[in-house]
């Protein structure tokens, strides 16, 4: 079963594409969802819970204003760009509606492994998506109310409610049984990633079903604009991340979290409170910013520059660090046979998989937790961390493991 849902994990861009031309083709295959695609969105809010650790919020007391300008942008930008491609395509009031519930929903956790991947701040990226998911019960349906008001009338109070039970008490629920789970813990979280890609293959597969005769009529203005969105979140955060003076892991990942949304939880709200035509922006926005992100997570690992230390941690985003050379990273001795793949990435610094065990390491790999204790891409990307050899601190003299920080221009 850990070997599925690894599969299920790691291929979610492949599945979601397949499911969704499979559901285009034959719609009475995902029609029968139509009663439980609440449950299975809330399924994967409780996975979520069961894999996010409550010491990965750290990072939004160490980063407080990266953190803030994050979520500020988050909903401020797509709402606004939701907003503009609703009325700029001249869409009927259900399909404009549906790009303003997209624009006003948090980020994605996908986003967290696509920044995990592309070598981005990765504990940043994890605290900007927890605090929007759980700032998103009020302020998802105050931005649906004031822009999509324009289109429809909204159910504020209706859509409040439903956040709060597919959202945030999954969410919770899932972090409160850690402790209780125990020893099995590891083992439910191998499969916690598994279940939620695919509850979101479901649903999105699902909203192409119930709208496969509108597709037809128009898809290609619909998915256009899709793609207008998708494209201006990216470039949105690019360029904000700039003008925050955020250093590049930074701004790649405000970028990523910018640019995708939690589409699937436009399509629930859609489904829930509109009809399958809202939905149908939502749905085809979830399978394509997967399909971007996971592109340009294979385009930016080829042309990530090898810096010559190992990157390190620094005070944060918005500060000018100072290299400093490090010890030299030995590889383990069996790592060291002619032929062994652990070779290339025990000589690799950047690229081999981290030692740590939070969020994005285990949604990336499909994993469970390793020792207690261990640490992470919050502190081996997210932060640029690299531990120093044994024995040695961080400035090269003997004592206890040291940490070597290196920062970027």
């Amino acid at each position: 079963m850990a070997r599925i849902a690894q599969l299920l994990a790691r291929h979610l861009a492949l599945l979601t594409l397949a499911a969704a031309v499979a559901a285009y083709l034959h719609p009475p295959l995902f029609l029968p969802f139509r009663h439980v695609f609440l449950w299975l969105f809330a399924a994967t809010m409780f996975a979520l819970g069961l894999v996010l650790e409550p010491a990965e919020a750290r990072a939004v007391a160490r980063e407080p204003r990266a953190v803030a300008l994050g979520v500020l942008t988050q909903f401020t930008v797509m709402p606004a760009a939701g907003y503009a491609v609703a009325r700029l395509g001249g869409f009927p009031p259900e399909l404009a509606l549906g790009f303003v519930i997209v624009g006003a929903a948090p980020g994605a956790m996908a986003s967290n492994v696509i920044v995990y991947l592309a070598g981005g701040a990765t504990a940043f990226s994890v605290a900007m998506t927890t605090v929007a998911t759980f700032l998103s019960p009020l302020v998802t349906p105050a931005l649906v109310e004031r822009l999509g008001g324009a289109f429809l009338p909204v159910p504020f109070w209706s859509m409040v409610g439903t956040i709060l039970w597919t959202v945030v008490l999954p969410l919770a629920a899932g972090m409160a049984l850690q402790r209780p789970l125990g020893r099995r813990l590891p083992r439910v979280r191998a499969l916690a990633p598994g279940v939620a890609a695919l509850a979101i293959v479901v649903i999105c597969a699902y909203a192409v079903a119930a709208n496969q005769a509108r597709i037809a009529a128009a898809g290609a203005a619909v998915f256009g604009a899709v793609v207008a969105l998708n494209a201006a979140g990216y470039a949105a955060g690019w360029a904000l991340g700039r003008l925050y003076r955020f250093d590049r892991r930074h701004r790649l990942a405000l970028a990523i979290e910018i640019g995708m949304q939690n589409a699937g939880l436009g399509v629930a709200l859609a489904l829930a409170h509109f009809g399958p035509a809202t939905a149908l922006p939502g749905a085809l926005f979830a399978v394509w910013c997967v399909l971007t992100g996971a592109a340009a997570t294979a385009v930016l690992r080829r042309r990530a520059p090898a810096p010559a230390v190992p990157p390190a941690r620094a005070a944060g985003p918005l500060t000018r660090r100072v290299a400093r050379p490090t010890p030299e990273v030995r590889p383990p001795a069996a790592a060291c046979r002619p032929g062994s793949a652990p070779l290339a990435q025990a000589l690799d610094p950047v690229n081999r998989p981290p030692a740590g065990t939070t969020l994005a390491t285990r949604w990336a790999h499909g994993r469970g937790i390793g020792a207690k204790g261990s640490r992470g891409p919050a502190d081996d990307l997210g932060e640029g961390a690299m531990a120093t050899p044994a024995g040695r601190t961080g400035d090269g003299s003997k004592g206890k493991p040291g940490r070597e920080r290196v920062g970027m221009p």
